[in-house]
This record gives C-alpha cells, sequence and structure tokens, in this order.
C-alpha cells in the first residue's frame, strides 16, 4: 500500500469534520447523574423555553416521560405530520443533550 500522506495538503481537510475530532487531554471527565425528578426539570425547561418557536408556527412539543436515554415527546399542532419535524426534534435532541451532558433521544409518540 502506497503512502500518499505527502499530497494532502491542509485545503484538503473540512474544518467542520476536524472539529468534531476531540483532543483527549480536553475531555471533561464524566458528571454526575441528576436525580431522575431534577433530569425531568431539566428536560422540561428546555422544551418550555423552545416553545415559542414551536407555537409561532401553530404547534407544540409536550414532555411525556423520561426513560433512561428516552426523552418522550407527543408533537400537537402543526408540528404533528409536519415533514420537519424531525429536524425539529434534533434541535430539541441537541438541546438535551447539551443540559443534561449526556447523549439522548427525542422520540414522537402518539398519547392514549
Amino acid at each position: 500500500m502506497r503512502d500518499h500522506s505527502d499530497k494532502v495538503r491542509d485545503r484538503d481537510f473540512n474544518p467542520g469534520i476536524v472539529g468534531l475530532i476531540a483532543d483527549p487531554d480536553e475531555i471533561d471527565a464524566p458528571t454526575e447523574a441528576m436525580p431522575a425528578t431534577e433530569e425531568m426539570a431539566a428536560v422540561e425547561q428546555v422544551i418550555d423555553e423552545m416553545r415559542p418557536a414551536f407555537r409561532a408556527d401553530g404547534g407544540d412539543v409536550d414532555l411525556v416521560d423520561v426513560s433512561g436515554d428516552l426523552i418522550l415527546v407527543h408533537l400537537t399542532g402543526t408540528c404533528a405530520g409536519c415533514r420537519l419535524a424531525t429536524m425539529t426534534l434534533g434541535g430539541v435532541q441537541a438541546r438535551i443533550t447539551e443540559t443534561l451532558g449526556r447523549p439522548v433521544r427525542v422520540v414522537p409518540v402518539q398519547r392514549v
């Protein structure tokens, strides 16, 4: 196998991708998990902070449950069935992940 490293130049690197590579010395130690009631309140607060944007488009997102790494939400109004709901939930997921300091998955569910 030939080494082509001499042909790679700085302009060949995508800064967005390079920025995702973590320096092991810069990684924080894992934080202690929040108690379940505090975690539920933190998730609810994130959704409340984002709620004006949902309502501006005629929809809403309601927290149903926090179960381990799963955040269960119910989409209402125009958010229910919207083709951009995946993007909306991705934004919610990113904000919750940042708030809790651990990866989570936001999943839409139907209320019964």
